[in-house]
């Protein structure tokens, strides 16, 4: 009876400290000012709690309602938030991009980033306007950083100025990827596109998002020799592979982090194939099922990426392809095209003995692509709704 009354104490003795720090924590809150509150956020978006941050973001710009930084960092914890939530990406979208525009509005001529931003929600020339509108801030960035430090003698801005290059030529990446896409229609798509991938070079030489777009231009010009020099150039910079080409490539969580973004090494995996460079798209798909396993696109094109090199590879193309189909009906995948493809690919391959394994087989077909520890890889999951979107296979 005795031990049963002390636990009792015990728990309402706990159960006041949480009711006390609960109080506590709201009173801090109540007093928080704007910049407390955008803080709490990035915190909280640092630890990987978007939802949380939006409460103190909302809460910031009920304090401060035209405040730039709080609309433009709404916007973005937002997306985030809609990542999880592939019912809700319309609707969030919608609300990133009213507050994007209402802090375009208000600071139309400072702060480039909200155009970056609102540039990736748009499409088509709606969408260059807001890159271009960028790139000329960013360039007046720039100008300004190099004649202060013109003036000054000193290389103390070298640090921003680099960042800033970078940006600018991501950017102009941005830009030049419109032209292959929404824009290729027009009738200076290839020399504007030239021209951005031209510039973006010019800011960051040794870009790797800059090459391998600029790569991707000159596959679309039929400059395949050139387009293949300049993706082995893009891939060489972040990823170093061994001269065996029998070896594996090895790397860990903090290569990962290192990495271009998974969509990017997506689109590199694709480039890699149009231009017959199978071995290296073995080791850049080796670093996406590293780093999330669960994309049907990655399985896809692996099995792409083995039929294309013939009868000898067919065993290896249909067990990706097959695990591929096996995957689109456990995880979401609207890729109705690509699902179509993968069940033509594996009709083709009449003399493969196909057959769908048990569930507890699935992880038996990464065993090839074992490049890290697997407590490593398990910390970098990834999302599969947002990487369908923006991979567009």
């Amino acid at each position: 009876m005795g031990r049963k009354v002390k636990r009792t104490i015990a728990k309402k003795t706990d159960l006041r400290a949480k009711r006390t720090s609960t109080k506590k924590k709201k009173k801090k809150l109540s007093k928080a000012s704007s910049a407390d509150l955008l803080e709490m956020a990035e915190e909280c978006m640092a630890m990987m709690q978007p939802d949380v941050a939006a409460t103190y973001c909302r809460q910031a710009l009920e304090l401060e309602p035209d405040r730039v930084e709080t609309l433009e960092m709404l916007a973005v914890v937002l997306l985030e938030c809609a990542r999880g939530d592939a019912r809700g990406d319309a609707r969030v979208s919608d609300e990133s991009i009213v507050l994007l525009r209402r802090a375009i509005e208000l600071q139309p001529d400072d702060g480039y980033s909200k155009y970056m931003y609102l540039g990736q929600m748009l499409e088509g020339s709606d969408a260059l306007q807001c890159y271009l509108k960028g790139i000329a801030i960013m360039e007046r960035e720039h100008e300004a950083e190099r004649s202060v430090r013109s003036d000054n003698g000193t290389r103390s801005c070298d640090t921003d100025e680099s960042q800033l290059s970078l940006d600018l030529s991501n950017a102009c990446c941005s830009a030049a990827e419109l032209y292959v896409t929404d824009l290729c229609h027009e009738v200076e798509a290839e020399g504007q596109c030239e021209t951005f991938c031209l510039k973006a070079l010019e800011y960051a030489p040794e870009n790797p998002q800059a090459l391998q777009v600029s790569s991707s231009f000159l596959l679309s010009a039929n400059r395949i020799n050139e387009a293949r020099d300049r993706i082995k150039r893009s891939v060489a910079i972040w990823l170093t592979v061994p001269d065996d080409s029998d070896q594996e490539v090895s790397f860990d969580i903090n290569s990962l982090e290192r990495f271009p973004p998974y969509f990017v090494r997506m689109n590199c995996v694709k480039i890699l194939i149009e231009v017959g460079e199978y071995d290296l798209a073995y080791h850049v798909i080796s670093t996406l099922l590293a780093e999330d396993d669960e994309v049907v696109a990655v399985w896809y094109l692996a099995g792409w990426m083995y039929h294309l090199q013939g009868e000898g590879y067919s065993d290896e193309a249909a067990r990706h392809l097959l695990h591929a189909k096996q995957l689109a009906s456990k995880v979401v995948c609207d890729d109705t095209d690509m699902l179509k493809h993968v069940d033509e690919l594996l009709a083709s391959l009449e003399n493969v003995e196909l057959k769908l394994g048990d569930d507890d087989d699935d992880n038996d077909d990464d065993d090839d692509y074992d490049e890290c520890d697997g407590d490593e890889c398990d910390e970098n999951i990834g999302n599969q709704d947002e990487r369908d979107k923006q991979m567009n296979v």
